[in-house]
């Protein structure tokens, strides 16, 4: 059986890569193992990441008897913009997320009503240019968000083997 996991194995603790490894590799230490090791963040996300979110607003679309353009602007607006906005690590996450505040709030965009904000991002890419980081955060809260209205989103490995 292969099992492949990525680990982020940040020098801050409270991230918790050191320790998801570790418990790793005591649970599979009985195997023959490849290790594979890279300097620094993973610069792009997998098509696994993307092709989630795709299957995701699918179902959510047909579940609630919507477009699935009209999922994924919501999901855009609602869920990944606060993580583009609020959920900043990296300088580079910080620098996007400055650059996107500027605009929102030259357009007055949080005093919008919620169909204005609706129409004011269809424009802007969200999703697109979000780092792996935040792209896992966007998807949990995705998941969570769907399984609060009853909508059960399937797994990466469930929708890989659908």
């Amino acid at each position: 059986m292969t099992d492949s996991r990525q680990f982020i194995v940040n020098p801050d603790p409270r991230h918790g890569g050191r320790r998801a490894l570790s418990e790793f590799l005591a649970q599979h230490g009985d195997r023959t193992m490849t290790v594979n090791i890279t300097d620094g963040m993973p610069k792009k996300r997998g098509l696994t990441a993307n092709g989630l979110q795709a299957v995701w607003i699918k179902t959510v679309a047909a579940e609630q008897g919507d477009s699935e353009y009209n999922v994924r602007l919501f999901v855009k607006t609602e869920l990944a913009l606060p993580v583009m906005r609020y959920d900043v690590e990296t300088d580079s996450e910080r620098d996007r997320a400055l650059k996107i505040n500027y605009i929102l709030r030259k357009i007055g965009y949080d005093l919008l009503l919620d169909y204005q904000r609706l129409s004011a991002m269809e424009s802007f890419n969200v999703t697109s240019v979000l780092s792996p980081r935040q792209h896992k955060v966007f998807l949990d809260q995705m998941h969570r968000h769907y399984l609060q209205e009853g909508i059960v989103l399937a797994s990466l490995k469930e929708a890989e083997n659908a």
